[in-house]
């Protein structure tokens, strides 16, 4: 069996090799700022020139706006298998308006199987996220926060 292989054929292979883990390179970079990292390709600027220069025109990005975030509704009835932020507003429409303590001892009579101290640690982490994003209102009392529905 004889390769009859030429220079042009392999040229031709790496070339196209080449491009398409270009083209794949690109898609990470991209997912990576929209996720919002950084660049992790520390390519000095000399080698992306170079890199620009004999890349074909990439398609345009587009902005993303983010999406806008749901505040939490009133609700009458509680579940065990509901997302957190479900038991949360079930706790604050049963509440009323209460701090983060309120809030963990309506979700543990409803669950008393709930590790208490992993679910204090949790609400505090959510308590943050949901007022930063406007779901719920959340007024600073002293050293804690008390918190309501809109």
């Amino acid at each position: 069996m004889k390769n009859d292989l030429t220079e042009k054929e392999v040229l031709r292979f790496f070339n196209k090799k080449k491009q398409e883990l270009q083209k794949e390179l690109e898609k990470v970079e991209m997912a990576i700022s929209a996720i919002g990292g950084y660049n992790i390709t520390a390519t000095p600027p000399a080698a992306k020139e170079k890199v620009a220069a004999k890349k074909p025109a990439a398609k345009k990005e587009v902005a993303r706006t983010p999406k806008a975030k749901k505040r939490l509704e009133k609700r009458d009835n509680y579940k065990a298998t509901d997302k957190l932020d479900d038991k949360i507003a079930y706790a604050l429409t049963q509440v009323g308006k209460g701090n983060k303590q309120q809030i963990l001892d309506v979700i543990k009579e409803n669950e008393p199987a709930v590790d208490v101290e992993k679910l204090d640690r949790t609400l505090s982490v959510r308590f943050s996220y949901l007022i930063k994003h406007d779901m719920i209102k959340g007024q600073k009392t002293g050293r804690s926060y008390t918190y309501k529905l809109y």
